[in-house]
């Protein structure tokens, strides 16, 4: 006999063991692939969910009544070998690296080429790869998910809100140990762990000599994983912007990213923009350093520690400090360092470089500190490591120049879950930010690769903003300059000085630097057409000026295009409108003919034609599928910035909203027949909801300059109460239909897991397209859809209750 609390832990233990692997496998498939592609991990890891419930609708002898819950155990140890089988797939690819070379081609980028266009979708070898690749991480996912609904299938409905909640509590740990589990561990040993989790919760409800068995086997790769360890000595990823690496020099994880280190040649080197072709010794020494798959920055060679070296002035990002020397800058992301050295090189006299991942200062300080020469300790620097916008707000400083060079924002985040290219630098309010934190006569600088849109949308930026400041004539304030490839936007504060204006031709004259827009410059090019406002909103791409609400400055596509079916990407920053698109409609596609089981599958209610009942119940799980993962994944993204880390965000909020609701669970569970009624607690969480939204950044932005244990508890404070009552409609959902129809339960747990894809997937295209705030509304829209259908769960005709479970 396995006792209930066995049965309780065994289902903690796959709650933890899902999230940390569908976590895993989006930070890996950030480093293999795009990070649109990693992504998907998520849809992956829902949709093996709402397989596994199909598949025990239609084949209920998958759980069979006699021997539950011993007979779990198979399929939750099945879960354990599909979690190592990607393990082991890294494993083969370090002993024979061309096995990765049919689905990494496509995404191999040089350094010097950054995102540059290609075909615009993969071809039919990349399609096939990629198939394989995902059915084959769909494996533990499914078991898991039949292994789930067959639980609350088979359960009495007095052990919903236990089971439920112990699933939600597994998943909310998991989200608190991804973080230090990626910094102890690494991501490929993490996959290892979900697989030994999984094994163990197979042990917990294993019978006689197969429980020591399965229990040792669970210690073994528990083992396997703390042998690999953070430095992946037995499974590497010799893998570098989509190509085998093999004289990687420096490999590490962490929370934010895996960062790597390699040589490059004197030639690669100088295929890099920025330094003038005029530029008359020899080119510095680089290594490249690769943050995941989308993030490159260079460690410039410094070996004497020289505070002036002789490149600085001949490069592009050198413009502010020459217009201002002996500047006070704030540099965002100054990654290898390069950016310090360019400042320090034209006379700033302090430099606060603020660095969000500590992996960067790490390879960079201590990793090579003779050939790099150690920037971040050089006299005159102070380093703070943290998120750049969120430094600036805690800061009463004001600095001569504000500079950004190329900080990248498309790396796929630690929380995973489709955030894609939100980014926070670069929005109306964060340009507010810097200008509040100017000098009188300060200057931001952003310097872009100036292929594409990303340049443009900085120069849209630079117009909104001065036009804010009532600017009547926003190109005074104005100058694009670049080198070959790589453009530095400059915006004054007190507008361009007519001996500002001198010396920049001088200096475009001197390095052969091009001037593609200036005050009093007479031109028709795209720079200076967008700052006469000629091409922000009539254009065909969209480079209006992202805010706060819609951060996604490396979206291009209008809306008008993003959901016309017959636009096909040019570039290589718009493939992710196909891999969204396609997304929507095959899993659309898919939940429809879930939706169409009941009358496949042969259940009572189909039998006696009871179609109301059947609507009801996907009106209902199907609303809490989505509104739970609209407004799970808005809210980790709207408090990031007030968190001041995605990491925090992802940490904070999801174990926040995930433990909370196992607590509303487990309430839900325990109270029976006293339980509030439907109609009064549904409308009160939703009125929570919609009040926590419209007040956030008014209740929260006072305080951004509070230390971070009081920022976590603030955040508790918000969201705890209305992810309690969120806990609570699963469970009841459950309840009722194990009571009255207990054949549905299965189906029903289908239609939740697969609408919570579509929520994964539609809250992004919402809120890419119409903002988080539309988003969260949505979600709240769906729960307060469930208010009248939880009530009629109950009303479901005695053919249903009658029917026969087999």
């Amino acid at each position: 006999m396995i006792r209930s609390r066995n049965l309780a832990a065994a289902v903690f233990l796959t709650g933890l063991g899902v999230i940390l692997l569908e976590l895993t496998l989006t930070r890996i498939f950030s480093v293999l692939m795009w990070y649109h592609f990693a992504s998907l991990s998520v849809a992956v890891a829902l949709f093996g969910f709402a397989l596994g419930g199909t598949l025990v609708h239609l084949r209920p002898s998958l759980v069979p009544e006699d021997g539950f819950p011993a007979g779990l155990a198979p399929l939750l140890f099945l879960a354990a070998g599909g979690a190592m089988v990607p393990f082991m797939l890294l494993g083969l690819a370090r002993i024979k690296p061309s096995v990765l070379f049919p689905l990494l081609s496509f995404f191999h980028q040089p350094f010097y080429q950054p995102f540059r266009n290609g075909p615009p979708s993969p071809d039919a070898a990349v399609l096939l790869s990629l198939a394989v690749l995902y059915i084959s991480i769909l494996i533990p996912f499914t078991m898991a998910g039949i292994a789930l609904a067959g639980l609350f299938f088979r359960s009495s409905e007095n052990a919903m809100g236990r089971l439920y909640g112990a699933d939600l509590a597994g998943a909310a740990i998991g989200c608190l140990i991804f973080v230090p589990g990626l910094e102890l561990l690494g991501a490929p040993s993490l996959l290892a762990v979900s697989g030994g989790l999984f094994a163990l919760g197979a042990a917990l409800l294993s019978k006689g000599f197969r429980r020591p068995i399965i229990l040792m086997i669970a210690l073994a790769v528990f083992t396997v994983a703390v042998i690999n360890g953070p430095t992946d000595r037995l499974v590497r990823l010799q893998i570098a912007r989509g190509q085998y690496e093999p004289d990687i020099q420096y490999y590490r994880w962490n929370a934010l990213s895996r960062v790597v280190v390699y040589p490059l040649s004197r030639w690669e080197a100088e295929q890099a923009w920025g330094i003038s072709r005029r530029f008359p010794g020899p080119f510095p020494g680089n290594m490249g350093m690769l943050i995941d798959d989308a993030g490159y920055t260079p460690i410039i060679e410094n070996r004497d520690r020289s505070a002036s070296p002789a490149w600085a002035p001949y490069h592009i990002i050198s413009l502010p400090y020459l217009l201002r020397p002996g500047a006070d800058a704030m540099i965002i992301g100054p990654g290898g360092g390069r950016d310090i050295l360019a400042a320090l090189g034209n006379r700033a006299r302090e430099v606060t470089a603020v660095e969000l991942n500590p992996l960067i200062v790490e390879a960079v300080e201590d990793g090579f500190p003779r050939f790099s020469g150690k920037p971040y300790s050089l006299p005159g620097v102070k380093l703070v490591v943290g998120e750049g916008r969120y430094q600036l707000a805690r800061s009463k400083k004001r600095y001569d120049v504000i500079q950004a060079s190329s900080v990248f924002g498309e790396i796929a985040p630690s929380a995973g879950a489709f955030s894609l290219s939100a980014n926070f630098l670069y929005t109306r309010e964060a340009f507010r930010e810097y200008w509040d934190h100017l000098s009188d006569d300060g200057i931001l600088s952003f310097s872009r690769t100036v292929f594409g849109l990303r340049a443009l949308r900085l120069v849209s930026l630079a117009r909104d903003l001065l036009l804010d400041e009532g600017a009547v004539d926003p190109s005074a304030g104005i100058a694009v300059l670049r080198e070959r490839g790589m453009a530095n936007v400059l915006v004054a504060k007190g507008g361009f000085t007519g001996a500002d204006l001198e010396r920049l031709k001088k200096i475009a004259e001197d390095r052969s630097f091009i001037i593609e827009a200036m005050p009093g410059l007479k031109s028709g090019n795209r720079f200076t057409r967008v700052i006469r406002g000629l091409e922000i909103s009539k254009g065909r791409f969209d480079i209006s000026p992202p805010s706060d609400d819609r951060p996604f400055f490396y979206n291009n596509v209008p809306k008008w295009r993003f959901f016309n079916l017959f636009f096909h990407p040019q570039e290589a920053g718009e493939r992710h409108v196909i891999v969204l698109r396609t997304l929507f409609f095959v899993f659309s596609i898919l939940i429809i003919l879930i939706l169409a089981l009941p009358a496949m599958g042969g259940n009572a209610l189909a039998r006696k034609g009871e179609k109301g009942p059947v609507a009801r119940i996907a009106l209902f799980f199907g609303g809490i599928g989505l509104g739970y993962m609209v407004i799970e994944l808005t809210m980790m993204h709207r408090l990031a910035l007030f968190l001041g880390n995605p990491t925090y965000s992802l940490t904070v909020v999801l174990f926040v909203v995930l433990f909370s609701s196992s607590l509303g669970s487990f309430y839900a569970g325990r109270s029976g027949e006293n339980t509030i009624h439907p109609n009064v607690l549904l409308p009160m969480a939703l009125i929570l909801l919609l009040m926590l939204t419209w007040k956030l950044t008014g209740f929260l932005s006072p305080a951004m300059d509070a230390g971070l244990l009081l920022r976590v508890c603030l955040v508790v404070l918000l969201l705890a109460p209305s992810a309690f009552l969120m806990g609570w409609f699963m469970p009841l959902g459950l309840s009722e239909l194990s009571r009255n129809a207990p054949g549905m339960i299965p189906w029903a747990w289908a239609i939740n897991g697969a609408t919570s894809v579509l929520g994964s997937i539609g809250s992004l295209i919402v809120a890419m397209n119409f903002g988080y705030f539309a988003a969260f509304g949505l979600g709240s829209f769906f729960y307060a859809l469930t208010v009248p259908l939880l009530l009629h769960l109950g009303r479901l005709g005695d053919g249903a209750r009658k029917e026969v479970m087999s």
